[in-house]
């Protein structure tokens, strides 16, 4: 599919698995996609409301209270940062965010909002998982440079 061109039938069926999702709330996909088209300087998107707000807040108290932690950064860019990223640890509602996004209907809707195809999951977590920056800790402003 074209990054400009709106497939209806490709639109329909996102909206059809949106709508028996547990986790998202119904969005007007087409709506979100002009705003991805007209962000600068590169292409993003912010959503209010994408997540139904019962299951956010499951998952924010468990990463709040979350005590098994794999280990804390300490370097130039970061202090005081907890992180885990070992999905067997993770708490049961965090694990269940990670899931889905992972899952077909999510990866479905960043295409077409983006314009892109082919995108693959990634069930690992590679360089992902929780992360928490504790009092007095500090993170610095991560760049990509081209």
């Amino acid at each position: 599919m074209s990054g400009n061109k709106i497939n209806l039938n490709q639109v329909e069926a996102i909206y059809q698995s949106m709508a028996s999702s547990q986790y998202l709330n119904e969005m007007d996909l087409v709506a979100l996609k002009e705003g991805v088209k007209s962000s600068q300087p590169i292409k993003h998107i912010c959503i209010d409301g994408m997540w139904k707000e019962n299951f956010l807040e499951l998952v924010r108290s468990e990463v709040e209270e979350n005590k098994e932690w794999a280990g804390e950064k300490q370097f130039y860019g970061s202090r005081h940062k907890l992180w885990q990223d070992d999905r067997s640890k993770l708490p049961t509602n965090v694990n269940h965010l990670f899931s889905y996004l992972n899952e077909h209907l999510v990866l479905s809707i960043i295409e077409f909002l983006f314009g892109e195809n082919g995108l693959i999951p990634d069930p690992y977590l590679e360089g992902g998982g929780i992360h928490s920056t504790c009092e007095n800790g500090f993170l610095k402003l991560h760049t990509v440079l081209k």
